[in-house]
């Protein structure tokens, strides 16, 4: 085997197994192969490493002395197999274009499209004068990607559950509010629709996380409320969730961010925020929805949400939708839909449930996904106190939504 050097990067969380290539480009194309030399380096110090698992990340960097606007990066399915089954890894391809990172799902998903073929990754600058009139008012001449997988002769559209997280180098332009950087896809439509990401000051970047490839662009949407004050502690949070059509607020330019939040409220929030489809609900299947689901905005989501086990109710096959919601009820519907989606948060702090003084508070049922949260550092309480009964208002409700997609 030829001489490849190979490093190690470890932290708290995760290794990272890396590799480097420099390639000359053509006509601002880098074309670049990752073939059953360096795969094998990749995987032999991975495993030394104890870098194999779900948090860990295989890493090929690809660079040039020249800038370029495409990458074409190529892997035989048998050397991308050998990956998926020697291990849990993360596939991270980093250039100074773009960086995409594939999960273990995408993986399998692109490889089992079809055996002993090539698989050909592609990200390209792409010129946005071809793009809608309706879409360029949205982009404003902003950077427009377009990201394709292919399996031999197969494209693959969708990684069926599995996820790509692709960065990308971005400025912001002056007085731009980077919680209004907004990452959208072209859909078969024509219309723009947002994907889950956020603008990463320290990375000078945005970050988006997607279900498939197609054409992204980087857009900018600022929705400001007549009640949300600049000085306010949630201005950010609520300014991230407007932007991203998650919360279109309760009418009148006012968001109401002192106003009690209901069951039914978040739960239209939480599966918004997290792009969960709705189920096709026909007459037939409305029959098992809660009985206490009604005929409104939030009915239909109620039913997708019971049958993906994301919400439970609260027996007799009642929701209560309009009831206000707890604290630890918001924490766990959302630990559900973590789960759901396999994103539930690395534990990275030494610090339990019972170090809160009312954690004697806290229902059974909610312990779990407290325990994550408080493992993780996503909710931290105030003066050793969890006040897990205490009731949601709109504004706590947008901080913890955006606490999580701001990451």
């Amino acid at each position: 085997m030829p001489n490849i050097s190979v490093t190690t990067e470890k932290s708290d969380n995760h290794i990272i197994t890396k590799t480097k290539i420099f390639k000359a480009t053509s006509s601002g194309t880098l074309s670049a192969d990752i073939n059953e030399n360096i795969v094998a380096a990749l995987l032999k110090k991975a495993v030394a490493a104890n870098g194999t698992n779900k948090n860990d990340f295989l890493e090929v960097e690809f660079d040039s002395e020249n800038n370029f606007d495409k990458l074409k990066i190529t892997i035989e399915q048998m050397d991308l197999e050998k990956i998926i089954s020697g291990t849990n890894c993360k596939l991270n391809l980093k250039s100074s274009l773009i960086t995409v990172n594939f999960d273990e799902k995408a993986l399998e998903t692109i490889s089992n499209a079809k055996q002993n073929s090539i698989v050909t990754i592609s990200a390209e600058l792409i010129d946005n004068k071809y793009l809608p009139d309706s879409v360029k008012a949205k982009t404003n001449n902003r950077p427009v990607y377009d990201l394709t997988v292919m399996n031999g002769d197969k494209t693959i559209s969708d990684f069926n559950g599995g996820h790509a997280t692709e960065t990308i180098p971005y400025n912001l332009k002056s007085n731009e509010n980077p919680n209004a950087v907004v990452i959208y896809y072209l859909s078969d439509g024509g219309s723009l629709k947002a994907v889950r990401g956020h603008y990463d000051a320290n990375l000078k970047a945005v970050v988006f996380k997607t279900l498939h490839f197609s054409e992204f662009m980087i857009g900018y949407n600022n929705v400001e409320f007549s009640d949300v004050l600049k000085s306010a502690w949630y201005k950010d949070a609520v300014n991230f969730i407007a932007a991203r059509n998650i919360t279109s607020g309760t009418g009148d330019n006012k968001f109401s961010p002192e106003d009690n939040l209901t069951r039914g409220q978040f739960v239209v929030l939480l599966m918004n925020a997290y792009q969960i489809n709705l189920q096709n609900n026909n007459e037939q299947s409305q029959t098992q929805n809660f009985s206490d689901a009604g005929s409104t905005y939030y009915t239909d989501y109620l039913l997708t949400a019971k049958k993906l086990g994301i919400v439970n109710g609260i027996g007799n096959n009642m929701f209560a939708p309009e009831k206000n919601i707890t604290r630890q009820e918001m924490l766990v519907m959302l630990y559900n839909v973590l789960k759901l989606i396999d994103e539930i948060p690395v534990h990275n702090k030494n610090i339990t449930l019972s170090d809160f003084t009312d954690a004697n508070q806290v229902s059974s049922w909610a312990e779990e996904p407290l325990n994550s949260f408080i493992g993780a550092g996503i909710i931290v309480g105030s003066d050793k106190k969890l006040s897990p009964a205490e009731i949601t208002n709109r504004a706590q409700m947008a901080q913890v939504i955006y606490n999580l997609l701001n990451k």
